[in-house]
C-alpha cells in the first residue's frame, strides 16, 4: 500500500485516479478504495463512484 500512496504522491494522482486503478484480489490496497470511496462522498468529489464492484473490476 505505501508504494501506492507513495506514487499518488509523487504522481500528483486525485482520489478519482486511484480509484480508477486495478486493484487485485487479495491485497491490502482493498481496504483503501472504500476509505477512498468515503473520502469523495464527503468532499463530493468527482470520481467516487467506481461502481462499488469487485476489486480489479
Amino acid at each position: 500500500m505505501g508504494h501506492m500512496l507513495g506514487l499518488a504522491v509523487q504522481q500528483k494522482l486525485t482520489v478519482g485516479d486511484l480509484l480508477a486503478l486495478p486493484v487485485y484480489h487479495p491485497t491490502l490496497e482493498e481496504g483503501l478504495r472504500g476509505a477512498l470511496r468515503e473520502i469523495c462522498e464527503a468532499l463530493s468529489l468527482p470520481g467516487g463512484s467506481d461502481g462499488g464492484g469487485p476489486s480489479g473490476a
